[in-house]
């Protein structure tokens, strides 16, 4: 039968916990020292007070020290799992590996591993200066005086025979992103919005035709109409400039020009009204429609104008307003990763997405007379995504 653990108070303690045998072991010291000259050893004493400060502080370490191994290499929040992953064992004596030992990424290749671990992104790349965005800017160097001057102006050297060199920044780095597709807003790595409709045509049939909208980019010069557009709540409304679409970014295209050139791009350029009031221009939007014949004689772009100002959630705004929202959140979140492995004397001059090229393929297939035309057709398509 276990026995529950009782307290003696009349037991003495250990001579390092006792704090008024620690206090009659100083003063005889002082006494011993100094007796002749110091015989006051109250507690008003102001040296008697540094004594009483040092027995308690001699306590407090001998009742520490007095703790089983265990405990004070790891704290009580770590035994009942109160750590982070980051940092499994707070307030303990000793750092842990995680802490001192150099595991952040060092090179470009470590940074690539790093960001595909980001949620979002599918794909990085980390490539060294020289990208050639604008960011970096070179200046030159001269000596005078026996000290060097850094200008971005050479023709303030007080000799224009001084010889001038030119200088770059070193440890930057530009970072091209790819990100992973989303089941509603599609491929975020492009501009592109992709929206279908069903159309009756002439001939009592509802057929499917598809809009492609490509967005320009707005640039450096107008990042703060994408940070309106991106943060919106909604789009109240949208009005199309050019009485339909443009085709060479001047003309509007009539429903004759329209029909003969179905399978051409037109821009478009769209004013848009922002929740809250305020209003963003959107130019020279590419616009392309797929459809069958009977389509071709049935829509116009009257027609194309109005779902084109549409701005519920389907509509082909409204998404390219979401896609730009997960696009620049997967962005940040990219740069936040970065930022916080970021080495001494290095740092990123632009984070970006990489550039999408779409590649068409046409052709002509002769099958046997037995072949399975549909695995045929998967097979083909198998082919050309490798």
């Amino acid at each position: 039968m276990a026995t529950a653990p009782a307290y003696d108070p009349s037991a003495p303690l250990p001579v390092g916990q006792d704090f008024y045998a620690l206090r009659r072991e100083g003063i005889g010291r002082i006494v011993e020292a100094s007796g002749d000259v110091w015989t006051d050893y109250n507690t008003h004493d102001p040296g008697v007070t540094l004594l009483e400060a040092l027995a308690y502080a001699i306590t407090e370490l001998t009742y520490r020290a007095d703790f089983p191994i265990e405990d004070l290499l790891a704290s009580a929040a770590a035994a009942v799992g109160g750590g982070t992953s980051a940092d499994p064992y707070p307030d303990q004596a000793f750092a842990t590996a995680r802490r001192i030992l150099t595991v952040d990424p060092v090179t470009p290749t470590d940074l690539r591993r790093l960001l595909i671990d980001v949620p979002g992104v599918r794909n990085g790349w980390v490539r060294c200066d020289g990208c050639g965005c604008g960011c970096v800017t070179s200046y030159s160097a001269w000596c005078e005086s026996g000290e060097v001057v850094l200008s971005y102006d050479p023709s303030l050297r007080r000799d224009p025979a001084t010889a001038v060199r030119t200088v770059r920044p070193r440890g930057l780095y530009r970072v091209l992103l790819e990100l992973e597709s989303d089941a509603e807003l599609g491929d975020l790595n492009d501009r592109k919005v992709v929206r279908r409709r069903s159309v009756p045509a002439a001939n009592g049939r509802r057929h499917t035709l598809t809009l492609e909208l490509r967005f320009p980019e707005f640039g450096a010069a107008h990042e703060g109409d994408r940070a309106r557009v991106r943060d919106a709540a909604s789009v109240d409304s949208i009005v199309v400039n050019g009485s339909n679409g443009l085709r060479d970014g001047a003309t509007p295209a009539d429903t004759a020009e329209f029909r003969r050139h179905w399978y051409d791009a037109f821009s478009v350029d769209l004013d848009l009204t922002l929740h809250g009031g305020s209003t963003v221009r959107v130019e020279n939007a590419s616009l392309r429609v797929f459809g069958d014949r009977a389509l071709r004689e049935t829509v116009d772009p009257p027609l194309l104008v109005e779902w084109l100002q549409q701005t519920d959630a389907d509509s082909a705004v409204d998404v390219w307003r979401r896609k730009l929202a997960q696009t620049d959140a997967a962005t940040a979140a990219a740069r936040e990763t970065l930022e916080a492995h970021r080495s001494l004397d290095e740092d990123w001059c632009c984070i970006g997405l990489v550039d999408i090229v779409d590649i068409a393929v046409c052709a002509e297939v002769e099958v046997a007379a037995t072949a399975d035309i549909d695995r045929v057709q998967a097979q083909i398509w198998h082919r050309v995504e490798r």
